[in-house]
């Protein structure tokens, strides 16, 4: 009879084993205990498999706030969106070495919650658009009229950090071997019109700047 209760009561709660409700993260699916709803993980709940993770659900992923256990033993206490570190949070090692600061899409971005600001620019130049993703530090600068890649030639100044070489074509400046962070000036003419954009990047990777002038 208890046990009969029992099952009745997890079942009012939306507390299911992992065989009735799904968690889509691989490495902590072999079994769940928690909130459930349309058979995914969905609420508070403690999933386990090579890695462990306890907090917060949404869809069969973690996502909120939560605790998660490396099979290294390294462990992350902080923020996730879609099942990986997202916003803020603190990682310590196995070795016990800490780290601070946030994080965008698994990627850490540093000790600011926005690694990115636009010190400065010119009347006509619109909001620029910062975008980032894993790979070589570099910066990638497009000049947009109307959503259409312009052909501009641009002048660029560091005025923190360093970068390597600049390589320029009709649709594309590369800001090659960026040295984080990076604070630069971009000067162009278009149509007759000088223009510039002054920013800071605080965090490496592949960056792209779409910067919008309008006509």
């Amino acid at each position: 009879m208890k046990y009969f209760l029992s099952i009745i009561a997890l079942i009012a709660f939306g507390v299911q084993t992992n065989a009735q409700c799904k968690v889509l993260k691989q490495e902590i699916s072999e079994s769940y205990e928690g909130d459930c709803k349309k058979g995914k993980a969905h609420g508070q709940g403690v999933a386990k498999g090579t890695d462990s993770y306890e907090g917060e659900f949404s869809k069969g992923q973690p996502n909120g706030q939560g605790t998660y256990t490396f099979a290294n033993g390294d462990v992350y206490i902080g923020q996730f969106k879609k099942g990986k570190k997202h916003g803020e949070g603190t990682m310590t090692k196995a070795d016990k070495l800490t780290v601070k600061g946030y994080w965008d899409n698994d990627a850490y971005i540093g000790t600011e919650k926005t690694p990115y600001k636009i010190i400065r620019k010119s009347r006509f130049v619109g909001n620029v658009n910062f975008s980032r993703k894993e790979g070589a530090d570099q910066i990638i600068v497009t000049v947009q009229i109307g959503g259409r890649i312009q052909n501009a030639n641009l002048n660029i100044t560091p005025l923190e950090g360093s970068h390597g070489v600049v390589m320029n074509n009709s649709q594309r400046t590369t800001i090659q071997s960026v040295i984080f962070p990076y604070r630069a000036k971009v000067s162009f003419n278009l149509n007759g019109e000088n223009h510039d954009v002054e920013f800071r990047i605080s965090h490496g990777g592949t960056w792209n700047l779409k910067i919008p002038v309008n006509p």
